[in-house]
Order: C-alpha cells, then sequence, then structure tokens
C-alpha cells in the first residue's frame, strides 16, 4: 500500500521553522481552501484544516487507498494511524444501533441531523441449527467476503477491536477504518426439546455494531446480526445510520448510497449461502457417521 501519514506535531514543528512573513502567508492559504495533497508516490490524502492561535495547523484525515487489493499489512497500517475511540460522528449516538430499526424520537433526530438510515434482513430457516449456521458465518465474517468489498476473516469481533473495511473503487481500493462498538449475545439452551411460542428461553442472537473512525469516509454505524426468533425462525439483520464524512464523500454520495443498498442485497445472499453451504457440511458429516456406525472399518 502506498499511503501518507502527515502528523499534527510533526506539521506544528515545519510550521514554526518558517519565518513570520512565510507563516503568514501559509496560514492565509490553507485557512482559505481545502483541498487534496498529492504526495511522491502519487498517493493522494484527504485534509481538513482548523485554525487556532493565528495560523492554521493541518489536522489530518487520512484516505487510505491501494492500486491493489489490499494485504494484511496494508490494512494494519492504516488502523495503526486511527486512534482508539476517535469516531467521527457524534457521541450522542454511539451504540445507537443496538436499538434498531429506528423509529419514533430517534429516528427523527438521527434524520434531523443529517443520517440516513438503512435496514435489511432475510430468513435464513429454522431451528438452532441454522442459528449456529449463521452465528458462525457472521463471526467469520462470511457476509463481508464479496468480490469488491471485504474485511479480513481473521479479524476478532470483540469490543474495542479495530476493523479495515476495504472497497474498491474505480481504479483503486478504499482502506475505512471502524471499531466495534458492542457484542451482544445470547446463547440457546442447550437442550431444547420443543418450540413454545411463550418459552423466551428458546430465542437465541448474536450481534455486534461497529462506528466509523476518523479517516472512514463516510461517519456513522453498522449493526449485522442473526437471530433464533420464538417461532423457531432464523433471521440475518443489516441495520445502519450514515452521513458523508467530508466533501469528498458528499459529493459521491448518491454512488455510495447505490453502494450501501448492494451491500445489502449481496451480505443477503452471502449468509443464505453460507448457512446452506453450513448445512450441506452438517448432513454430510451426518452420513459419514451413521454409514460408519453400521460398517465400521475395525
Amino acid at each position: 500500500m502506498h499511503r501518507v501519514c502527515i502528523h499534527r506535531h510533526s506539521a506544528q514543528r515545519q510550521f514554526k521553522r518558517l519565518a513570520p512573513s512565510e507563516r503568514a502567508l501559509q496560514s492565509k492559504y490553507v485557512a482559505a481552501k481545502l483541498g487534496l495533497w498529492e504526495s511522491t508516490d502519487k498517493i493522494r490524502i484527504l485534509k481538513n484544516l482548523e485554525v487556532g492561535e493565528g495560523y492554521a495547523l493541518p489536522q489530518l484525515r487520512m484516505l487510505f487507498l491501494s492500486w491493489h487489493r489490499p494485504s494484511r499489512k496494508d490494512q494494519a497500517a492504516c488502523l495503526n494511524s486511527c486512534k482508539d475511540g476517535e469516531f467521527n460522528y457524534d457521541a450522542k449516538y454511539k451504540g445507537a444501533t443496538q436499538k434498531s430499526p429506528f423509529s419514533g424520537e430517534r429516528a427523527n433526530d438521527l434524520k434531523r441531523d443529517g443520517f440516513v438510515t438503512n435496514h435489511a434482513s432475510v430468513k435464513l430457516g429454522s431451528g438452532k441449527d441454522v442459528f449456529l449456521d449463521g452465528k458462525k458465518a457472521l463471526q467469520n465474517w462470511r457476509h463481508f467476503q464479496l468480490p469488491w468489498a471485504f474485511v479480513d476473516a481473521s479479524t476478532p469481533i470483540l469490543e474495542g477491536t479495530k476493523v479495515c473495511v476495504c472497497a474498491h473503487e474505480l481504479v483503486a481500493w478504499i482502506m475505512n477504518p471502524l471499531q466495534v462498538l458492542y457484542v451482544d449475545a445470547k446463547e440457546p439452551p442447550k437442550f431444547p426439546s420443543r418450540v413454545d411460542q411463550n418459552n423466551h428461553q428458546q430465542q437465541a442472537a448474536f450481534a455486534f455494531g461497529s462506528g466509523t473512525l476518523r479517516g472512514h469516509m463516510l461517519a456513522g454505524e453498522e449493526k449485522f446480526a442473526v437471530e433464533w426468533r420464538e417461532d423457531d425462525s432464523v433471521w440475518y439483520e443489516i441495520s445502519s445510520f450514515a452521513k458523508p464524512a467530508n466533501f469528498l464523500s458528499f459529493a459521491g454520495y448518491p454512488v455510495a448510497r447505490l453502494q450501501q443498498k448492494m451491500f445489502a442485497k449481496q451480505s443477503l445472499a452471502a449468509m443464505e449461502r453460507a448457512v446452506r453451504q453450513g448445512s450441506v457440511d452438517i448432513h454430510s458429516q451426518s452420513a459419514f457417521s451413521a454409514l460408519h456406525h453400521r460398517h465400521p472399518c475395525t
């Protein structure tokens, strides 16, 4: 990955080396204009500027690009440049996806602050085995293994873990950093005997939500969940709220909205395939065990 990392303190030291007249000239220029810097290795980064103490200090939010499919090393470099807990959206909405889909006052607040909410779901099947297959698929990021977007399948789903979402945009890959905010897990009973509409212990769920860190093209949260409901059905759900994080993503937001819808559709299909594959594997193992029991080799 080709990337540029310019830190605030380094920028301050370089600025202080300038003569007073040069400081004033640079302050007027950078304070008046937002733009893109291009490094010698032809990788661009997005910069946000804030003015303080009579001159402009570059507060940079990295836009991580790669001309090839990002390797684990590329992704690690992206995440190492992001601080833990430095989310790029209002703190009052942190963890808001835990209670989704959004409705009522919360939905109105999000809309008023410029966020667009999304929700999609699909029935994966019925029963405990389907739930366990869906949970395993979610834990292995099977829902995010798409031709044009992916997360490293070895990324642990634990609160506080930073996640790098890689997406192909035109001729380059963009790496977007997030951090897992919460993990909600309700395990199924070990020995369920029958489905009981009034027995809430039959219900089980696995869900986690992530918030966007500074450097992400969008600002907001996303939640992925697999739920075994009281009627014995198992569902996969996606919930999110987002808005552009900078002027570059604002300009391309109509395309981003189409990508969000495309991701939801493809992610639902990926989970259906993963659960079907899991069911096939289980049935194959059961058939082999039965055959071995009837005709043991020893």
